[in-house]
Order: C-alpha cells, then structure tokens, then sequence
C-alpha cells in the first residue's frame, strides 16, 4: 500500500478528524461532524476514491489580534483529508529538509523553540565576541497575502515525491482566493497570489517558500547565527559589512519570489538589544542575558484592559472572562524576566475593575497562587 492509498483509509480518516476536532469541540460545525463522524468519514472516503471529492468553498473572517488580517479558514471536512495527507507522508516530504532554525509549525517547534534557538545564538556570540556585533532583522510585508501560486507550486514540486499528493497540494493552492481585480492579477507577472491564512497546508506552504533561503543564509552567506520564524528572520554577525551585503543578496532572492521587504527590515548594533516575537533581549554589564516584554506589547494590553472595562460596564462580558483574558497575558510576559511588570499589571487590572468586584478578582487571584500559576 503507498502512502497515498494509506492516507485514503477508513482509519487514517477517522484518526485525521479526531485529531482535527482537538480543542475546537466548541464549534458547532465540529460537533456536528463528531455526531455522525462514521458515515462523514465513510462519504468523504468514497468521495475521494471516486474522484469526486471537491473543496469547499473556504470561510472568510477578519482577526485584529495582533494586527489586522484576513482568515480564510478550512471547512472541517477539508481538514480532515489534509490531516491524513499530511499524516502520511506530505508532512515528512515537505519538512525533511528544513533546517534547524526554522521554527514555526513545525512538530516539536514554535514560539518556545524559536526564543530558545535565539537565546543559544546570542549566549555563543557573546562568549567570542561580546556585544561587539550587529543584528540584521527580516520582516517580510503582507507574507502570506503576497505568495504567488506559481512560486507556491514550485516549492511544492521539488520536494513532494508522489503525484497523486503533490495533484492534490496543487489543487488546494488553486482554490486560495486572490482578492485583487482580474485586472490587476493578469498585470501580475507572477499571476495569482495568496497562500490562505487558516490551515495546516498552507502553513507548510509558506515555510517551504522561504527553505531555499534559508540554506542559502546559512551555507552559502555563512551566516552561523540565524534564525527564523515564519517571515520574521534574526541574522547576527561581528561585521556589519557582512549583513549590508547579506541584506542585498536577501532582497534580490525574496524579489525573485514575488516578494519584498517592510520597512521593518533594518541592522542595528547589538548592544541595543533584539526585538523578536513580541520580547526585546539584551545583555547587562555582566552578561547576563536579559528579557522584557516589548514595550508595544504592554501599551497595547493596557489599551485592550480599558477597552475590555467598557465592554464590562456595557454588560456584554463578565469578570471570569477579564480575569481568563488576563491569566492568557500574565503567561505571555511570565516568558521574561518580569515579575515586577506582571505584579503592576495585577495592581493596574484592581485599579480598573475593583469598583466592579474586587473580591471576585481576589478570589481568582488565590485560586491561581493555590494551583501554583502566579
């Protein structure tokens, strides 16, 4: 049987959907898929087999948190089967050349992993150097919305070794809406654009768009301390020169995808620190490194918590969910050294919403410390 065949069985499928359906229970159109998951998973294999399975038209919403962005998620069903390709091999061909400092979406990766591999990067730099070195910082605008399908396909060709996925990648990419006019994608060179943001497969996706970069950076430009995450991209080297250089070699292979840098994109001295997801990191006199929360970070809580207090005093929230919203917070920035901040946070959160029920936050606030997650 080939991986294929494998990703089509009555088993794979069911596996798929159970494990799709992990956390999002809540939704209506998962539970609805759960209460008849034997006969759903029966019709979408038969539907495969037959060759008349089709994608269904995508869900479109709009998120504002951490910035303004178009979601264009999966209909369940569609999950399911690219779960179990994903399973069975498309995961294993797209990701098995990957390097070590790619961080997002990826097993056994994320957010933790990616701030672990910077501090590494960091702590080896400063024993040979010190803080005598530069920091190159990658952000490219519009990422996903920008990926043209051509480039897409490109990326998914060379590394996918069975035709039947790589038909049925292919597929999934064509069925990414392009919001712009006919008008403007036939002006395109490059034709259509957008890689969803709101699925498994398009996240592997944009990861393999940039892999040929990557390897570049680090074999090519022998860049030894790099790391990325996503589109967000950390180089740091002794010689500013080095990364000047770096930067225009970096332009023309991301302008050849289709793609272009934000004005993010800048070389600083390390000495000031490194601003990556959502944390600045420094080393003090003694060389310790040191981690705060981005001070944008804690405007914007501040911002969200005043705004949260109007949507108290309108009745449309309760206090358990300010207090949910801010245990979320609280382990964001408990990732920093920032005892202090998450102790001004608590006293800022009374100040707010004490005239409402300070014992009821009192009481959350106990239950935390007994459980041990103050």
């Amino acid at each position: 049987m080939t991986d294929f065949e494998k990703s089509l069985s009555f088993e794979q499928l069911y596996r798929a959907a159970i494990e799709c359906a992990r956390n999002v229970r809540w939704k209506e159109s998962v539970q609805d898929y759960l209460r008849n998951i034997l006969s759903r998973t029966s019709r979408l294999r038969q539907d495969l087999l037959s060759g008349e399975y089709s994608i269904m038209p995508y869900i479109r919403f709009m998120v504002y948190e951490p910035k303004k962005r178009e979601i264009v998620s999966t209909r369940f069903r569609d999950r399911v089967f690219q779960r179990s390709i994903c399973n069975n091999g498309v995961y294993r061909d797209i990701t098995r050349g990957f390097i070590h400092d790619n961080c997002a979406c990826l097993v056994g990766r994320g957010v933790d992993y990616a701030i672990h591999r910077l501090d590494c990067h960091m702590r080896r730099f400063y024993r040979k150097h010190g803080v005598n070195g530069w920091v190159l910082k990658i952000d490219l605008s519009k990422f996903f919305p920008s990926i043209p399908h051509s480039v897409a396909k490109a990326a998914m060709k060379k590394r996918i070794r069975d035709e039947n996925f790589l038909k049925y990648i292919c597929d999934i990419i064509d069925s990414f809406p392009d919001n712009r006019s006919p008008e403007e994608i036939a002006a395109d060179p490059f034709g259509k654009r957008s890689v969803a943001l709101g699925s498994q497969i398009s996240q592997l996706i944009a990861l393999a768009v940039l892999d040929d970069l990557d390897h570049y950076i680090k074999e090519r430009l022998k860049i030894k301390y790099y790391v990325r995450y996503m589109d967000d991209f950390i180089l740091i080297h002794e010689d500013k020169e080095v990364l000047r250089n770096a930067l225009l070699t970096i332009t023309e292979m991301v302008t050849k995808l289709g793609l272009r840098l934000n004005a993010k994109t800048c070389i600083s001295p390390l000495r000031q620190g490194v601003v990556f997801l959502k944390y600045r990191r420094f080393f003090n006199k003694t060389g310790k490194l040191i981690v705060k929360v981005n001070h944008k970070s804690i405007s914007k809580e501040r911002r969200k918590l005043r705004t949260l207090k109007g949507m108290v005093d309108k009745g449309k929230m309760n206090l358990n969910d300010i207090c949910l919203h801010f245990q979320s917070w609280s382990a964001h920035a408990a990732r920093a050294n920032s005892r202090g901040l998450i102790r001004q946070m608590k006293n800022y959160v009374r100040q707010i919403f004490g005239g409402h029920n300070e014992s009821h936050y009192q009481k959350r606030e106990r239950t935390d410390r007994a459980q041990g997650t103050d």
